[in-house]
């Protein structure tokens, strides 16, 4: 959820000429009622993604520690307890 409007401060922001038509366009189709608000929306769910994200990074960060430290399982064996574990 976005932030409400009121507690706001105004920047000034540069963007490449594509990006800047393409959120004009948003507006002008109707989509958002204006440039802030496609900037406010796409921010936030950006940072609900990363929200969303972290634990993934954080077991992916995990896994590569492991395995940086040799502390792994060889394939033929998680292979064969995958089998004897579906036999059951």
């Amino acid at each position: 959820m976005c932030p409400p409007i009121s507690d706001s401060t105004q920047l000034s922001l540069s963007l490449p000429s594509t990006m800047a038509s393409q959120i004009r366009a948003m507006v002008e189709t109707g989509d958002f009622e204006s440039d802030e608000a496609v900037v406010r929306v796409a921010l936030n769910d950006w940072l609900e993604r990363e929200q969303r994200l972290a634990p993934l990074d954080e077991a992916i960060a995990h896994g590569l520690s492991d395995s940086m430290a040799n502390r792994v399982t060889p394939l033929e064996q998680v292979r064969e307890a995958l089998r004897q574990h579906l036999r059951t």
